[in-house]
C-alpha cells in the first residue's frame, strides 16, 4: 500500500481545536489528506494549521465555524473546496459539548446546546 494513503484526498474535521479532533487531523494529514479544521475557536485552529503545514505531508486549512449553523456550515465546505481546489472526501465529526452538572440542574437553554451540537451537528 502507498505510504501517503489519503494524498490530496480533503477531509473535513470538526471539533479540531483540542482534544480528539486535533488527534485526528494531526494523523490524517500525515497521512497526505489536506484536512479542513474546524471549530469556534480560531487562535488554536491557526496554531494547529501551521503545525500541519510545517510537518509538510499534507495541507490544512483552519475555518472558524459552528456546527449548530447550517449557514455556517455549508460556508466552511465551499472555503475547503476552493482553498483545496477539490471536493470533500471525508468528514469527521469531533465537536462535541458536555455540562458537568445533574441532569436535574440543567436548563433548556443548556440541553438545546448539547443536543444542537452532539446530535444535530453532525448531519
Amino acid at each position: 500500500s502507498s505510504p501517503m494513503p489519503l494524498k490530496d484526498r480533503i477531509i473535513i474535521i470538526t471539533g479540531a481545536s483540542s482534544g480528539i479532533g486535533e488527534a485526528t487531523a494531526l494523523k490524517l494529514s500525515s497521512l497526505g489528506a489536506n484536512v479542513a479544521v474546524l471549530a469556534r475557536r480560531k487562535e488554536k485552529l491557526e496554531d494547529l494549521a501551521s503545525r500541519i503545514d510545517k510537518a509538510g505531508s499534507g495541507k490544512a486549512l483552519a475555518v472558524c465555524a459552528d456546527v449548530t449553523s447550517v449557514e455556517s456550515m455549508r460556508m466552511a465546505v465551499a472555503q475547503a473546496c476552493e482553498y483545496f481546489k477539490g471536493s470533500v472526501w471525508g468528514l469527521v465529526n469531533c465537536a462535541g459539548v458536555m455540562h458537568y452538572q445533574k441532569v436535574s440542574d440543567l436548563d433548556v437553554e443548556s440541553w438545546n446546546q448539547q443536543l444542537d451540537t452532539n446530535c444535530r451537528g453532525v448531519l
